[in-house]
């Protein structure tokens, strides 16, 4: 058990970590065709992805005994004792590796005039230097406050869907799933619209847009009286999720210098990281604090994201409106 768990918490940090990095690709990826465009393509593959992962891996665990057969020697790890969800680990790395694969071979780096060598140490004594500096960056400490903001609602909201469906609705688990599917789909279609709109009125007015759609679904989402009301703030969560995603980076990219991307997406994802630590606790104080009022109590914590999203909209409004260059990066050759 612990092995499993030290594997699992490793493979989450790797994760995580390689996001910074994803992340910071974009300038040099999007030289030249629009950061906002090439950023909602690219999470819009994610959630496509996303769909295909579960389609896939719900056939790993439902019809884990067919799928043996047909494998073979190579299915002689597949449970078969019941719906197993350990049946979806591995074909999980195998689709992360073969998604992977593309970016380490077609993607460009970009071109690194002084290569420095890289210490931990100075690493972070670098990262706490411009911590203590943000006020020179423009924005940007402002930006990863309302990030940490409307991140926050939006992890949270996303986290207790499920639970918010199957405990006021008593919604199935076949329920559930086709509204994550549902929602999963519109999230495709608000990546690449919100990529769009950046390109074309600028990432700051296009994330206000997101977030005030984000503040409509989860109010709809609270005052739902039946489960169609749910099934109608579904899709306005996934378009407010993919463009959340989409436009945040556009704008990071706007707003911080070339040189101090990687470390601006670092704090970025820790604010990210952070937010999903304390959305879920702040939402387990409320459900107890209002255990009393039965199924009103998910429908206070759900509603008071909207409220933690207005705030994030607040301070989002206190950030200059600026826009990323044409071809901020040289990649290179």
């Amino acid at each position: 058990m612990l092995l499993a768990v030290a594997l699992f918490v490793a493979a989450d940090v790797a994760y995580q970590s390689a996001l910074v990095f994803y992340n910071a690709l974009l300038p040099g990826v999007a030289a030249g065709r629009g950061a906002g465009k090439v950023s909602g393509y690219g999470t819009a593959a994610g959630y496509v992805g996303s769909i295909l992962a579960l389609v896939v891996l719900t056939l790993f665990v439902t019809e884990a005994v067919p799928i043996r057969e047909a494998l073979g020697f190579f299915g002689g790890w597949i449970d078969t004792g019941g719906e197993s969800n350990s049946n979806a680990f591995l074909p999980t790395a195998v689709l992360y590796l073969l998604f992977s694969l593309p970016a380490f071979l077609f993607v460009p780096d970009r071109a690194v005039r002084e290569p420095r060598p890289v210490g931990l140490r100075a690493a972070y004594r670098d990262v706490a230097s411009t911590i203590r500096n943000m006020r020179a960056y423009g924005g940007v400490g402002t930006f990863i406050v309302a990030t940490f903001l409307y991140t926050d609602a939006a992890n949270t909201a996303i986290a207790n869907m499920a639970l918010y469906g199957r405990e006021v609705f008593g919604m199935g688990q076949g329920e559930i799933r086709n509204l994550l599917l549902f929602s999963t789909v519109f999230a495709v279609v608000g990546s690449v619209g919100s990529g769009y709109a950046s390109d074309r009125v600028g990432p700051k007015k296009a994330l206000v847009g997101v977030l005030v759609v984000w503040i409509v679904a989860i109010g709809l989402a609270s005052i739902a009286l039946a489960p169609w009301m749910l099934m109608l703030a579904g899709p306005l969560v996934g378009i407010a999720l993919g463009g959340t995603w989409t436009v945040s980076r556009v704008m990071l990219v706007a707003l911080a210098p070339p040189e101090k991307l990687g470390e601006f997406f670092g704090l970025f994802s820790l604010a990210g990281k952070l937010s999903a630590v304390m959305g879920p606790a702040i939402t387990a104080v409320l459900l107890w604090a209002f255990e009393d009022f039965g199924t009103g109590a998910y429908r206070i914590a759900i509603g008071s994201l909207a409220l933690v999203m207005a705030l994030g909209l607040f301070v989002l409004l206190r950030v200059p409106d600026a826009r990323s260059q044409p071809n901020v990066e040289v990649p290179a050759t």
